[in-house]
């Protein structure tokens, strides 16, 4: 069993509900159950409101505590909340509702109900595979993964290095593909293009291509067969150096270097002016 704190935000107004919920599965969808909260949502719609979870405890009494302290904190400074009392006090004491996702009755070994506490939900997290994997799906989720509390859940193990099903990867496929994930302007690379001068690439954004180009660069990437001939005396520009004069510029070897000084050639590479 998890007490949660949690913040509700009306979307579009900016006003908040500070709330205990008890609950199995820490993403079910829980908005609050405040009378004049539930007017808004009735309003606006579930969609325009988002839940966070603040704080995670093992035990009523610290969940009321924290619930109430954040109310007094608020309504001390009146600031626009859909809470009209102290927190700590009465509330919501659902529990794994069907109406949010989640079964009616839960027992730890399966067969025999009645209350839990955070002992039996450690203790399944330790026996339960399927639970824990659950659990922990839902502390991603949420953004509680690396938190201390989250961490006491799994001690006996976690998911990395766990190869995915073929049909979570089936789910995701759909999911990602439903959102446009990593394409267009959500595509870490997008605007972005390779290019190659004298063997070296490197990645710049498509908008300095024409820079680039008067300098000598090429668009795309040059794959060298082996990694080894990039390194020392192997790589292909070793012993070499740039010169220019006037708006020359060439790759010379550095034992034709005072050859070319004595003819009037700088060291390095032209600069162009504008």
């Amino acid at each position: 069993m998890f007490f949660t704190v949690y913040k509700t935000t009306n979307l579009i107004t900016g006003r908040i509900y500070i709330g205990k919920h008890k609950c199995l599965c820490l993403d079910d969808n829980y908005l609050g159950s405040g009378l004049i909260l539930k007017r808004a949502i009735k309003k606006y719609g579930a969609k325009n409101f988002k839940r966070e979870i603040l704080y995670i405890f093992y035990t009523a009494q610290e969940m009321d505590k924290k619930e109430r302290e954040l109310i007094d904190a608020l309504l001390g400074e009146k600031t626009s909340i859909y809470n009209i009392k102290r927190g700590g006090q009465g509330g919501f004491d659902h529990i794994g509702d069907r109406r949010y996702g989640g079964p009616a009755k839960w027992s730890a070994g399966g067969h025999k109900t009645g209350p839990v506490n955070g002992k039996v939900i450690r203790e399944r997290m330790v026996s339960d595979l399927e639970f824990r994997k659950k659990q922990i799906c839902h502390l991603k989720t949420i953004g509680l993964l690396g938190s201390g509390k989250a961490k006491a859940l799994w001690s006996s193990g976690h998911l990395c290095g766990r190869p995915h099903s073929q049909t979570s990867i089936s789910k995701m496929k759909v999911a990602f593909e439903k959102i446009g994930h990593a394409k267009g302007p959500k595509n870490s690379q997008h605007g972005t293009i390779w290019i190659n001068r004298d063997g070296i690439n490197k990645k710049i954004k498509a908008g300095e291509k024409g820079v680039y180009e008067e300098d000598g660069w090429h668009k795309g990437r040059i794959f060298l067969q082996n990694k080894a001939l990039t390194k020392g005396e192997q790589h292909p520009l070793h012993g070499t150096v740039y010169i220019h004069k006037e708006r020359q510029v060439k790759r010379i070897k550095k034992i034709d270097l005072a050859v070319f000084l004595s003819n009037g050639w700088l060291l390095g590479r032209n600069i162009k002016a504008n």
